[in-house]
């Protein structure tokens, strides 16, 4: 009897690391989803909600655009996060102007 109490006390030990363990590693990925893009020379990371806002169309507009392989460039850093450089949604509104430059065309 005394050897499965010291059995289930190691395996309590070891369940009380596992669980601060997860518990560590979930606080890191909640910073990181909170934690800003590093800012470069002219790549400011925006996420699907301020791209949108900045091209003007709805988030469901942009993810039918990447769904269809349309769109301005974006990145994926991991399987569900979604990002856009604000340089690169510019270069892309610019490169759909319509009309010449007389006519004051966007």
């Amino acid at each position: 009897m005394g050897d499965r109490m010291h059995q289930i006390d190691k395996m309590e030990r070891l369940l009380e690391a596992v669980q601060a363990s997860v518990a560590d590693v979930m606080t890191r990925l909640d910073g990181l989803e909170r934690a800003p893009i590093p800012e470069g020379a002219g790549r400011e990371w925006l996420s699907p909600e301020d791209a949108a806002e900045h091209v003007g169309v709805s988030t469901t507009t942009l993810a039918r655009w990447r769904s269809a392989g349309e769109g301005p460039p974006y990145t994926k850093p991991t399987g569900t996060l979604v990002r856009y450089r604000r340089d690169e949604l510019d270069d892309w509104m610019g490169s759909s102007r319509r009309g010449s430059p007389g006519e004051g065309g966007r």
